[in-house]
């Protein structure tokens, strides 16, 4: 799967951490999971995701090697097009996903985005040959909900004996 996370006017507060920790620990028990970070400085949002201390390297990638300013968006597009599943916070970046085929999860702390840019999405990519676009909200994702949306439950493995997904 692929991940990417930042810090926005959408997404930001003292919850974000964790939240991202929690989910990123549940990811990489059951599939492989590819950070979508850039390391660069091109706009406002700086990446809200890292490595873990203690997740194999062949669990959890950083792509920021992977990316330049000029390439960066044509490397994490690649990605995105060869993962199973994106999970990011709210914003521009979740609608490629579905543009891509790929089934999105996007999460947000605050409410104040534009509601007919969401409104025109979901009905844009509610169709056929368009990923699934989800959108939700931090301060929902308990333990629970954090473990179901990382592809299990909680308490549970749910990954034993399969084959990791991307």
């Amino acid at each position: 799967v692929a991940v990417k996370f930042y810090a926005s006017e959408y997404f930001s507060g003292e919850h974000v951490a964790p939240f991202v920790e929690r989910l990123l620990r549940g990811l990489t028990a059951r599939h492989r999971v590819v950070l979508l970070n850039t390391g660069l400085k091109l706009d406002d949002h700086s990446d809200a995701a890292a490595l873990l201390p203690g997740v194999a390297p062949d669990r959890l990638f950083d792509a920021t090697p992977l990316l330049t300013a000029s390439d960066n968006l044509t490397v994490q597009s690649a990605l995105v097009a060869n993962a199973d599943k994106l999970y990011c916070t709210f914003g521009g970046f979740s609608y490629l996903g579905p543009l891509l085929g790929v089934d999105t999860l996007s999460f947000f702390t605050h409410t104040h985005f534009v509601s007919c840019h969401l409104d025109l999405a979901l009905r844009a990519f509610n169709r056929e040959g368009y990923g699934a676009l989800g959108f939700l909200p931090v301060a929902a994702m308990d333990d629970s909900a954090v473990a179901a949306l990382a592809g299990g439950t909680a308490g549970h493995d749910g990954g034993a004996g399969r084959t990791p997904e991307r």
